[in-house]
């Protein structure tokens, strides 16, 4: 019996021991999981660029365009490449990320009608590629679940042409066309957004997320030539925005 009492420390010790060894590899597999260290990744998904257009146009010396102003969107699929870096704290994890987005595009037709003229616009603006820079805060709610906030910088590459058509209507022969377009333009502003990211195992992990994107008023003057020889001045504002839903996958370096 006495042996017995004898044993039963050393017993209570090794179970002690094999139950913080058990502990200690369930942490580092979960500290590997979502490890601090750099990462790239891609990401396909949905985008919605929407806007409020406002233009004026003087075609030659006859048609003068009062200021107008519509909504014009377009939703296209989007994809992504993306990469970063995080620093882990127990279960938070805070990083630094940078995306480039690919290209967005949308058309806005106007139609006017009257006795004398049959008038026909168009107005096409396209981003040709949009570029963020943000802060990202994350909480593991599982060694292997990870939900994240984030927000920063946008800036995105415009590029805008116009178009159309004037049928006169009294005289046939003084109708023309026209067309013109403008050179790349650059606009700043805000993104912000949230998502789940999940590992499957300790390099590959797979999220989804969702990114708002608000841009500054950004204005655009242009001469287009005309079948006839005229020109027409036009000025344009653009306020765009932009709202994506993707899935990517990255590899944890």
């Amino acid at each position: 019996m006495p042996s017995v009492y004898l044993r039963l420390p050393v017993v209570v010790s090794a179970c002690a021991m094999l139950s913080a060894g058990l502990l200690m590899s369930s942490t580092i597999k979960a500290q590997e999981r979502f490890a601090s260290g750099s990462y790239i990744g891609l990401g396909l998904g949905y985008g919605k660029m929407s806007d409020r257009l406002s233009w004026q146009a003087k075609a030659g010396q006859e048609i003068d365009r009062d200021v107008e102003t519509e909504g014009a969107n377009k939703s296209a699929g989007v994809g992504s490449l993306f990469f970063g870096y995080n620093w882990r704290f127990n279960r938070w994890l805070l990083g630094l990320e940078a995306d480039i987005t690919s290209s967005l595009k949308y058309r806005y037709e106007a139609h006017e009608r009257d006795a004398e003229d049959d008038y026909d616009e168009y107005i096409k603006h396209k981003m040709a590629w949009l570029l963020t820079i943000r802060p990202r805060v994350g909480y593991l709610i599982s060694d292997s679940l990870m939900v994240y906030g984030t927000a920063g910088f946008a800036s995105a590459r415009m590029k805008t042409s116009i178009g159309g058509t004037n049928r006169d209507l009294i005289n046939p022969e003084d109708s023309f066309t026209f067309a013109g377009h403008i050179g790349n333009r650059q606009v700043h502003g805000w993104t912000a957004g949230a998502g789940l990211e999940y590992a499957i195992s300790k390099r590959w992990h797979l999220r989804a997320e969702y990114l708002y994107a608000r841009f500054q008023k950004k204005s655009s003057n242009l001469r287009a030539s005309t079948s006839d020889g005229e020109v027409v001045h036009h000025r344009s504002w653009i306020k765009p925005k932009l709202n994506q839903f993707r899935l990517g996958v990255s590899y944890q370096f």
